[in-house]
């Protein structure tokens, strides 16, 4: 099919994104440095999640055995698995404990949910150019690629929220992995286009995994099926799948008009690289909203402590955004929901002064102070918070919380602006804290000589760029 006729003229912004992949790759130092910090974390939070079995089990090849020559090395593992399921393996590791970084537009998302399926494409595309005496792709080939796939994500983040349209956010996953997996296989503009345009004909995945009373495990893998539906599509696009040009605008057939409601669909601003530098790394197990709730519990923990059963009434004032996504009453099924709960997680903070993502397990949530704390929990909407959430100049992510007791005392109203992991916060203990996260993660899926590999690559981006990928991936094989 032909990309574009008398009839069926690109849809803008899809021009727009193909344009972005298809120029030379992002070099601005400063986005750089926020690419290697999110890509070393984002590894880091899928070594981790190996100690979890549910985790592992989802990782191999679709069929036991299966010998992929040239394939792409899963990390901390054995596998190795051809790109479209090595992206599976990849992403679903690393969004598992549902620790890895948060980008907030109006609609909130992972963009390094699609590290995985970078990874797996220039892994396996080093190996094939290696057996061909070819040159394999370098670390700062891969650190670029996912800068541009954050660029690509966020942008469609910014102004479309896929929650009020009931569709979850694996969409965005989708068309950034495939189309910056695509330049990473040769594709050209119109081969992108094609890649990109087939993501968003795939429609969007219904969000009921992630939002009460269904939610579902599935949210731990949703990432892993996305990333790698959207090497899948680059793959087709290369061999000279058909693109469609009005996948966004088509009557009565289109994303727009299907899946959309007819509303706006938009970007804000061409892609850059502002989303690599304003996305925030989270420093505990959380869904992203709650990390400055969370910290805020944690400071509150000394004076709550030795009183908890003194405690009248915890308020939480919070963004009109968290509201939506983790305000949760009632009963709550399983991890994948106390893990996107509020009310939990600041009754976690507050009884322990910390949180793991074992305080998500079936023993932990059986501690009846847990509920008992829910239950005299409530949550309202800060108007000035929810400014800021959505302020461009500010872009704030505020948590307030404060304990009231039986004897009519209180504590401080603690507010927590902006994520210990925010870019504002790097140098007030953020870098540390995301660092000490990295080695308690790496030790957990690697071994002491792995670990005395990479630790150094966490502040040396100079030496990790340099890297082959294949070989770099080798020496994290389990």
């Amino acid at each position: 099919m032909a990309l574009e006729s008398e009839e069926l003229k690109l849809d803008p912004l899809i021009g727009e994104l193909a344009d972005y992949i298809c120029a030379p790759p992002p070099n601005r130092e400063t986005a750089l440095d926020a690419a290697h910090l999110t890509v070393m974390d984002t590894l880091g939070c899928g070594l981790g999640a190996l100690s979890d079995p549910d985790c592992r089990k989802r990782l191999g090849p679709l069929v036991p055995g299966t010998i992929v020559p040239n394939g792409a090395q899963v990390p901390g593992t054995s596998h190795k698995l051809d790109p479209v399921q090595a992206a599976f393996a990849n992403a679903t590791m690393n969004r598992w404990l549902d620790y890895n970084e948060s980008y907030f537009g109006k609609e909130g998302g992972h963009p390094s949910d699609n590290i995985g399926a970078v990874f797996a494409v220039c892994d396996y595309i080093s190996r094939v150019n290696r057996s061909k005496g070819e040159a394999p792709l370098n670390m700062r080939d891969l650190i670029q690629a996912c800068l541009m796939t954050h660029e690509v994500h966020g942008g469609l983040a910014n102004e479309n929220s896929y929650l009020d349209h009931g569709l979850d956010h694996e969409l965005m996953i989708r068309v950034s992995s495939a189309g910056v997996t695509c330049r990473l296989f040769g594709g050209n503009r119109n081969h992108i286009i094609a890649a990109i345009t087939n993501a968003f004909a795939d429609g969007g995945t219904l969000r009921l995994y992630r939002q009460p009373p269904t939610t579902g495990t599935r949210k731990c893998w949703a990432a892993g099926d996305a990333a790698s539906r959207g090497v899948r599509l680059a793959m087709l696009a290369v061999q000279g799948e058909d693109a469609y040009p009005t996948v966004l605008s088509a009557p009565k057939y289109g994303f727009i008009e299907r899946r959309w409601g007819g509303d706006t669909f938009t970007l804000r601003e061409p892609p850059s690289d502002k989303i690599i530098q304003n996305n925030v790394i989270k420093v505990w197990p959380t869904e992203g909203h709650v990390q400055t709730a969370l910290e805020a519990a944690i400071l509150l923990h000394p004076e709550a402590k030795e009183k908890i059963d003194d405690i009248k009434q915890i308020a939480i004032r919070s963004h009109a955004y968290t509201m939506k996504q983790v305000d949760r009453t009632g009963p709550l099924r399983n991890e994948a929901d106390r893990d996107h709960c509020i009310q939990y997680i600041v009754a976690i903070g507050l009884l322990q002064g910390r949180l793991t993502y074992e305080d998500y397990s079936d023993d932990r949530a059986a501690d009846p102070r847990i509920d008992a704390l829910r239950d005299i929990t409530t949550v309202t909407v800060d108007d000035s918070f929810t400014n800021d959430y959505y302020d461009l100049n500010v872009k704030s992510d505020a948590n307030a919380v404060q304990v009231h007791f039986k004897d009519g005392s209180s504590t401080d109203d603690i507010v927590v602006n902006f994520p210990l992991g925010h870019k504002n916060r790097r140098t007030d203990g953020g870098i540390d804290r995301i660092g000490e996260k990295f080695r308690e993660n790496i030790a957990i899926g690697l071994t002491h000589h792995q670990q005395a590999f990479l630790l150094p690559l966490f502040d040396d981006r100079a030496t990790l760029e340099t890297m082959d990928v294949d070989t770099f991936m080798d020496t994290l094989a389990g």
